[in-house]
C-alpha cells in the first residue's frame, strides 16, 4: 500500500523535493536578519530596525497588524511553519518595543499564518488539483480573501481585548 501511494503520488514526490529548500532558505534569511547586528559599525540588526519602523507606524494598533504579517508569511512561503520561522522574531521584537505581551503577539503571528494558508497559492493549487477544478485557483483565492480578513480581524479583536486589558500570560 505504501509503495503504491508513494510510487504514484506526484504531488508528494514534488513536494518532498522542494520543502527542505524552503525551510533552509527561510532559516538562513532569519539568521541573517538576527545576526546582522553583529557588525563593526554598531548598527542594530535588520530585525530590530524593521521592528522599530513597524512599531513607529502601527503604534498601539499593532494588535491589528500582527495577524496580517502571519498571513503575508504564509501567502509568500506556502507554509505556516515557514511564516513563523520568518516573522516570529520580528513580532516578538515589535511587541517588546511597544510594551505588549510578547506571547500574545506571537500567538497572533501563529494564528495569522494558519489563516493565511487559506489564500496560500501552494495550498489552493493542491486543493484545486485534488478536486479536479484546475484553472479556478484565482477565483478560489479571491473568494477566500474576505473570510481570511474577517478571521484575522476576529482573532485580533479577541487578543486585543486581552492586550488592552493588561493581561499578560507570561511576563518576559
Amino acid at each position: 500500500l505504501m509503495t503504491r501511494f508513494f510510487g504514484k503520488n506526484k504531488s508528494f514526490k514534488e513536494g518532498i523535493k522542494v520543502a527542505p529548500f524552503a525551510i533552509f532558505a527561510g532559516v538562513a534569511m532569519v539568521q541573517l536578519m538576527l545576526n546582522s547586528g553583529v557588525n563593526g559599525s554598531g548598527l542594530d540588526s535588520m530585525l530590530s530596525e524593521m521592528a522599530k519602523a513597524i512599531a513607529g507606524i502601527a503604534g498601539n494598533a499593532y494588535v491589528f497588524v500582527a495577524p496580517f504579517i502571519g498571513v503575508l508569511g504564509a501567502f509568500m512561503s506556502g507554509s505556516n511553519t515557514v511564516s513563523n520561522i520568518l516573522f516570529s522574531s520580528l513580532q516578538f521584537e515589535t511587541a517588546t518595543i511597544l510594551d505588549m505581551p510578547q506571547v500574545l503577539i506571537v500567538a497572533l503571528q501563529v494564528m495569522g499564518g494558519g489563516i493565511g494558508n487559506m489564500v496560500c497559492v501552494n495550498n489552493v493549487v493542491a486543493a484545486c488539483a485534488t478536486v479536479g477544478v484546475i484553472g479556478m485557483e484565482g477565483k478560489l483565492i479571491r473568494r477566500n480573501a474576505i473570510p481570511m480578513v474577517i478571521y484575522s480581524l476576529a482573532v485580533a479583536i479577541v487578543i486585543g481585548i486581552l492586550v488592552y486589558s493588561g493581561f499578560n500570560p507570561l511576563p518576559l
